[in-house]
């Protein structure tokens, strides 16, 4: 699949750059205006104190770097905004408002195939009307279709023309269509990825903790190399923290069961346990576990959310002796038997009762 360009939408694009990377500027220039005073204020002595003193440390070896650092990402990204507008603007002499680089190269290849067949015809008329011409003595209505032949060659040759510039139009477009890629690829990349670590010092400042003498320190598993490393999404920090509390989970004796079924296509029978069915293949993914000796269904606990969403989505990659496939009956059975309380007497009631409520309903029937 090649390359789709707007050029509606690209000025759009960089319209908008152009108002982010103003409003960003401004805030960091008053960022910096800020903490240099407050900087001159605690030398000056305006501003003393112990409390003080270490603040003037956080802002002097994190604050004002990252300050510094998004202001030199922003700087970066429009730099490269330059170079896009300058791309851009070379790409507006292309004939249509949208490229699209599939389509050209299509276009190119069956206007050239349909340019050769009528230029072929055009040829074969030439030949022919040479060859009526070339005959001893040719009768006249002979002389007429030669001339006949030549008029449709000369428009068929006219048409081949126009044909052609049509063809270098498209070609045109698709060399202005690469060109722009060829001038454009890479833009923004290194740019972003700056801005992104000093964002990420960003989130690693509202997460400092400070002392009341103006001390700081870090949270657990931050130091300051997040101000200048690229670190992992958080996502990614996340799904590894739950996996270890599962592994650890499992470990200390814990259980996790997991019921699969095909709610599309029932199964015959409740009891029948569904290993044979694949995750890929479960419309219903429903995932428990024993703690404490309460089995508790994750979905409907939200103190279990991030278990819950690391088990829908890499439980598949779990080995199999980490967790036990259940049918429903089994999990219904397990959660029954651990509610407490008036709710759950009420639930075993009902779940126990079940079978000869549906007994006495055939009696009745026959």
């Amino acid at each position: 699949m090649g390359v789709i360009f707007s050029k509606s939408e690209s000025s759009q694009l960089i319209s908008n750059c152009q108002g982010n990377i103003a409003a960003g500027l401004e805030v960091i220039n008053d960022l910096k205006s800020g903490s240099n005073k407050l900087m001159q204020a605690i030398d000056g002595k305006t501003l003393s104190g112990a409390a003080y003193n270490a603040g003037k440390g956080l802002f002097g070896e994190l604050i004002i770097p990252t300050i510094t650092r998004c202001g030199q990402a922003i700087e970066e990204m429009s730099q490269d905004l330059q170079r896009y507008i300058s791309a851009n603007q070379a790409i507006q002499a292309a004939s249509t408002d949208i490229l699209d680089e599939a389509k050209l190269e299509q276009k190119i290849r069956e206007s050239e195939t349909y340019r050769n067949t009528i230029k072929a015809t055009a040829d074969a008329l030439n030949s022919q009307a040479f060859g009526i011409l070339g005959m001893t003595n040719p009768v006249t209505a002979m002389l007429s279709l030669a001339n006949q032949l030549f008029d449709i060659q000369g428009k068929l040759n006219s048409y081949v023309a126009s044909l052609d510039q049509d063809i270098e139009k498209l070609k045109q477009d698709l060399r202005l269509l690469q060109n722009f890629v060829s001038e454009t690829q890479g833009l923004f990349s290194n740019s972003l990825t700056n801005f992104k670590i000093a964002m990420q010092g960003v989130t690693v400042l509202g997460k400092l903790i400070v002392n009341g003498n103006g001390t700081y320190s870090f949270p657990k598993g931050m130091d300051k190399s997040w101000f200048t490393e690229k670190k992992k999404s958080q996502k990614f920090q996340n799904d590894q923290l739950t996996k270890e509390q599962l592994e650890t989970f499992l470990k200390d004796g814990g259980q996790l069961m997991v019921y699969k079924d095909r709610a599309k296509v029932k199964m015959a029978n409740q009891n029948d346990l569904a290993s044979d069915i694949s995750f890929a293949d479960a419309d219903v993914v429903i995932w428990y576990i024993v703690k404490d000796g309460v089995v508790i269904n994750l979905a409907e606990h939200p103190e279990f959310k991030d278990l819950y969403r690391y088990l829908q989505t890499k439980g598949s990659k779990l080995n199999k002796d980490q967790y036990k496939t259940i049918s429903f009956n089994q999990a219904e059975k397990m959660t029954v038997d651990s509610m407490g309380g008036i709710e759950g007497r009420i639930a075993r009631f009902e779940y126990y009762f079940r079978p000869a409520e549906n007994a006495l309903a055939g009696i009745v029937a026959a």
